[in-house]
């Protein structure tokens, strides 16, 4: 009596779709072994449910020995299998698809405590960081913001097509209000924090700037809430720092 031999690492097998559930696909191989073909395994893209998206029961495909596990229990044999790995990587392509500064226009998908994740076509997806929401709220939230399904215009601040990876930036396709000021300008902003070193000005466009202790008087009594008319002085636009100074009243 012969047995068949043992599907070992990095064979190419062709097996039937015996089962489909929403994390896997159950692939029949030769001399009845059977394989588990998870959803991350099926395809390069992202996609939850791609067992149930692209197999039907009863079908044949072509996979890849990922991993073979000899269980104690009743001498079974467990096998993970692939299947991406046989098709083109649709990643490789990800850097001439998505220019670095290219704006597009994506669709929320998940919503995270830090973040959003972003579709930008089927299965292409780049993370937006809270941080990359506002130009003036540093406290801006997408989950108070955005809801999932949205659209959302996006700019692609970097892309890695080995570890799928995408960086996106919504503020960065808004006009941003530092643009609008210039030294000398003379404004009024209120004061939303008085500390050691000076004070925090807000400014009619949410910009905010600083007011140093070395240009307050030491008759000084503003406090939070307060309007100060006041004149900028610099704009450092690479760290976004602004300084201005009291008018003279």
């Amino acid at each position: 009596m012969t047995t068949t031999a043992v599907p070992k690492l990095g064979d190419i097998l062709e097996g039937r779709v015996i089962n489909i559930s929403e994390k896997c696909a159950l692939i029949s191989l030769h001399g009845h072994y059977v394989g588990k073909l998870r959803n991350k395994q099926i395809t390069w893209l992202r996609e939850k449910n791609a067992a149930a998206m692209q197999f039907i029961v009863g079908t044949y495909i072509t996979v890849i020995v990922h991993q073979v596990h000899h269980s104690k229990a009743m001498g079974n044999v467990l096998i993970e299998l692939g299947y991406r790995e046989l098709l083109p990587n649709p990643w490789d392509l990800v850097e001439s698809r998505f220019p670095i500064d290219s704006r597009v226009e994506g669709k929320i998908v998940e919503i995270l405590e830090f973040g959003a994740i972003v579709e930008l076509e089927y299965g292409y997806t780049g993370l937006l960081h809270n941080s990359e929401l506002s130009w003036t709220d540093k406290n801006a939230k997408i989950s108070q913001n955005f809801s999932i399904d949205e659209n959302i215009s996006v700019l692609v601040k970097y892309s890695d097509s080995v570890q799928h990876r995408l960086l996106l930036s919504h503020r960065e396709t808004q006009p941003d209000p530092i643009g609008e000021l210039s030294v000398s300008t003379q404004t009024t902003g209120k004061i939303i924090k008085v500390f050691q070193y000076g004070v925090l000005i807000e400014l009619q466009n949410k910009c905010v700037a600083l007011l140093h202790h070395t240009k307050i008087p030491a008759n000084f009594g503003g406090c939070v809430d307060d309007v100060l008319d006041i004149k900028i002085e610099a704009i450092d636009l690479s760290t976004r720092r602004i300084v201005a100074s009291l008018l003279k009243t």
